[in-house]
């Protein structure tokens, strides 16, 4: 049987970490040879703690 809240986990965690993997690459990279350090820190935190969360979401369901 599926969880539906540890469903639905997993789906805030998979839509969370699509957004915060393109936030990463359009704010990390605004043109071509420059790379914002501070952005990439912010966007890969997110990146890693979303991906972790679909993760456990898709394990607990």
């Amino acid at each position: 049987m599926i969880n539906e809240g540890w469903g639905l986990v997993s789906q805030l965690g998979l839509w969370g970490w699509i957004g915060c993997t393109i936030g990463l690459i359009l704010s990390s990279f605004p043109r071509r040879e420059l790379f914002v350090t501070a952005k990439a820190r912010l966007w890969g935190t997110g990146v890693v703690l979303l991906f972790a969360t679909w993760v456990l979401g898709m394990i607990k369901a």
